[in-house]
């Protein structure tokens, strides 16, 4: 009796979208091999019947593809990238001509976070922010203003947004609970105080409370912005912007030291306080130092970055 691998023999399957989008997948995409019974192979379907009308595309379909998420522009796209030679890759001299671990991490990293969309595919993202508080305190925001728009989590946009009426009550309150010895001051439209004194510390903490008693608690590095000193006066300018809309995008400057996971299956965004600065000037040194290094880093970076726990749940 002759047995022939079957690798390569089964049909491409294509998954079609809308705007004309298609995830075309290879044999092993979608098959799965058992162990062999002697010289036999064993291959099993992957997909499976759904409990209820959904569909769900698991790590079996997106295995050596690149997943993007654009909160703002609601899109979701993929990149087709082959991604075996991160997962048994050693530290090597130069010489040799193999990659080391640093510079392959840092290549996924690159690749995970600027790889550009081979598609785009609609998705609706929203979360539901409630109310804004400011030490504590609740502000009289009419909760019409916060319904009109969205509210957009999107670590491409450097500031933060909140429509107009939201975010005059948030500089007033701000001004209002300020330090005496932060003159309040306007630079080129936006709200700054100027202080002989550091205000490090001295500003009050601002909470965006969600639905489902959810809050991103906000200290003031996470909505202030320092800027050029004018002899011993310190600058600091809010980060916060009126939104053009009634939208309201969460940016950069409010999500550092954050780490945000998306729950695609359950619909859900959360996120888990923590301190990022570690990762930036991080050098590779002998493990006897006590420094951490850079393979090391990198990978607790790329383990937080998918694994890290829901600190919070938003629907």
């Amino acid at each position: 009796m002759l047995y022939f691998s079957i690798l390569g023999r089964f049909p491409g399957v294509s998954l079609n979208f809308a705007d004309n989008a298609s995830m075309h997948l290879r044999q092993k995409d979608y098959l799965v091999q058992e162990q062999s019974q002697g010289d036999t192979e064993v291959w099993c379907i992957g997909f499976r019947e759904s409990t209820n009308q959904d569909t769900i595309l698991g790590d079996l379909v997106l295995k050596d593809k690149l997943i993007v998420y654009d909160l703002e522009r609601q899109r979701i796209g993929w990149a087709n990238h082959d991604c075996s030679p991160y997962i048994n890759a050693t530290t090597t001299a130069p010489s040799s001509g193999v990659t080391s671990e640093p510079e392959i991490l840092l290549k996924l990293l690159a690749l995970l976070l600027l790889s550009l969309f081979s598609l785009g595919i609609m998705i609706k993202y929203e979360i539901n922010l409630e109310s804004v508080s400011v030490n504590g305190h609740t502000l009289p925001i009419n909760q019409s203003i916060l319904r009109q728009g969205r509210t957009i989590v999107d670590s491409g946009t450097t500031f933060a947004y909140l429509a107009r009426g939201a975010f005059l009550h948030l500089l007033d309150a701000i001004t209002k609970v300020a330090p005496d010895y932060a003159q309040p001051t306007i630079r080129n439209g936006i709200q700054c105080y100027m202080s002989n004194y550091s205000i490090l510390g001295r500003f009050p903490g601002v909470s965006l409370n969600f639905a489902d008693n959810a809050s991103m608690h906000l200290r003031q590095q996470d909505y202030l912005v320092q800027q050029q000193s004018q002899g011993d006066t310190e600058v600091w300018c809010i980060g916060f912007r009126e939104s053009t809309n009634q939208d309201t995008i969460l940016g950069d400057l409010v999500l550092k030291d954050k780490l945000i996971v998306y729950d695609l299956e359950r619909q859900r965004i959360g996120w888990a306080n923590h301190d990022c600065s570690p990762y930036i000037n991080a050098t590779t040194t002998a493990p006897s130092s006590g420094v951490t290094s850079e393979p090391e880093i990198l990978l607790k970076l790329l383990a937080l970055l998918f694994v890290s726990s829901f600190s919070l749940g938003i629907m």
